[in-house]
């Protein structure tokens, strides 16, 4: 006689392989089956939550994380320049945007963050830089700053725009880490004359504590105390600043309480 036929059924051994399904999967599986759209519709969404959820609180860990070893930032540029039509001169020191990143993106990145800026400009030219923390899950933080090209020296017009957003995606990046450089910025703050109006620095301290705010009302009382300051000295284009960083806030704090 010839050799018996031998058929070797691999389907079972497949099937055994398969890992067993979630008790989510098998609920999705089963509205598949169902063709239930608007039960799938409901299911992605709770899921699309659950994981937003999740990666907020990967978040808040990692800054927790982040900021039980926080560095040390030290000012390393020394700015003298003399203000135009021999009205005096500026001289600060101030840490320097490399040399924040240099101190702080590495440990960001241990803990899962990264970050960047968007620039914009509006049609009154004033400059708006708008710094994001994105953790590895996918949760994002923003803080928003703006502010007019910067005229002090002798720059030129792009000069003038590079030196804001310089200065704006400093500011930022600190506000969102929640960092200030030892002895924090005095920016032209030692100026031989008394400026007209909000200095750039006492200006940026104000937006820093607008956009600091934890409640609407805690906004709305520094935005207050911000314009009235600029009221005193006539510096309507501070005030209009002021404003922007309030709204910016405001509409931060709304997001979250909607979510």
């Amino acid at each position: 006689m010839g050799e018996a036929l031998v058929i070797n059924d691999k389907r079972h051994t497949a099937l055994e392989a398969v890992a067993p399904m979630s008790p989510m999967q098998e609920l999705q599986a089963r509205i598949i089956r169902e063709g239930d759209i608007d039960k799938m519709k409901q299911l992605m969404e709770l899921e699309r939550q659950w994981k937003a959820d999740k990666a907020r609180e990967a978040f808040v860990e990692a800054m927790a994380t982040f900021k039980a070893n926080l560095p040390v930032i030290r000012k390393n540029k020394h700015v003298h320049f003399s203000l135009k039509d021999g009205g005096g001169t500026v001289d600060y020191w101030h840490a320097t945007l490399d040399n924040v990143c240099e101190a702080v993106c590495p440990l960001l990145a241990s803990v899962g963050i990264s970050h960047h800026w968007d620039v914009s400009e509006n049609d009154k030219g004033a400059i708006s830089v708008t710094c994001a923390l994105t953790h590895q899950l996918g949760h994002k933080e923003t803080v928003t700053l703006s502010a007019p090209p910067d005229a002090s020296g002798k720059k030129n017009a792009i000069q003038q725009k590079g030196s804001t957003i310089t200065y704006l995606e400093r500011y930022t990046f600190l506000a969102l880490v929640g960092l200030a450089t030892v002895d924090q910025d005095d920016d032209g703050k030692h100026s031989s004359e008394e400026p007209d109006g909000i200095t750039q620095s006492q200006g940026m301290e104000w937006v820093d504590a607008i956009s600091g705010g934890h409640t609407a009302e805690e906004v709305m009382a520094t935005w207050t105390n911000a314009t009235n300051a600029a009221k005193k000295l006539n510096d309507y284009k501070a005030m209009t600043i002021f404003t922007e960083a309030r709204d910016t806030k405001l509409k931060e704090l709304k997001h979250r309480r909607a979510q």
